[in-house]
């Protein structure tokens, strides 16, 4: 007579439940210690025009994209003309919404929050993920003081769900190097700074030399450019300059 041998059913349960809670764990450990990313010189890419999206790589790299000017008028209050880039949804990126800003910068969030909001709300319908309010001043002095009163006021009108990034110009740094030093430190809500390639060189240098003169001002950088060297290259320049965080593509 056959003994009938019993089916393993503890032995398998007890394997099932070690390699749920061994999943479990390692989730939690990828959280709070994930992999660094995999580095790269090119930070984020920039639509410029709504023909940039089709140029875009098929990745999931970040996009900054340029909603329009925002421009004081003789009364005080701020007038939005929106850009030719109609809101489109753009999955699995970061987006980073851009606003350029003429006339003094305005001196609260309050003056301008309706047309923050206003194309905030318009991009959050078209399902994008908005990380980040880009903020290019285009006057030809700073108030870095004033920059750094209007990102932390927005920052927190905001409820901390966007951080603030600023377009720097050189030219600002050269006629008053002071400003540069409260950039230099961490600035609550400001995440990213960037310089345009066009605005930053001057006659005569090289891309390593307008690179080296942006990092002698202490500021941790993002440089735009039509197009970045290749990637061997371009991570040399970010290993031989300490505030040099990379590019951002125009596409």
């Amino acid at each position: 007579m056959h003994r009938r041998h019993k089916k393993p059913y503890a032995v398998i349960f007890i394997v099932v439940v070690a390699l749920v809670v061994f999943g479990a764990l390692r989730d939690i450990e990828l959280t709070n210690n994930p992999p660094p990313p995999e580095r790269t010189a090119t930070r984020m890419h920039y639509a410029d025009d709504a023909h940039d999206f089709e140029k875009l790589p098929r990745d999931t790299s970040p996009v900054m994209v340029r909603t329009g000017t925002a421009e004081q008028q003789a009364n005080g209050h701020y007038t939005f003309t929106p850009s030719d880039i109609a809101p489109i949804t753009l999955p699995q990126r970061e987006v980073i919404l851009a606003f350029s800003i003429k006339g003094d910068l305005p001196p609260s969030y309050i003056d301008f929050s309706s047309m923050l909001q206003e194309t905030l709300n318009t991009w959050k319908r078209k399902n994008n993920k908005i990380t980040e309010i880009m903020l290019e001043w285009q006057g030809d002095t700073a108030d870095i003081q004033k920059m750094v009163t209007l990102a932390n006021d927005i920052y927190m009108h905001m409820k901390t769900d966007y951080w603030i990034g600023y377009g720097l110009q050189r030219k600002w740094f050269e006629a008053d190097p002071a400003q540069a030093a409260l950039l230099a430190t961490r600035q609550q809500g400001i995440r990213d700074y960037v310089f345009d390639i066009n605005e930053a060189t001057r006659e005569g240098e090289t891309l390593p030399d307008t690179i080296a003169a942006l990092n002698s001002y202490g500021i941790h950088f993002m440089l735009r450019t039509d197009e970045a060297p290749d990637e061997k290259e371009a991570l040399a320049l970010m290993d031989a300059h300490d505030k040099f965080l990379g590019f951002v593509v125009i596409r």
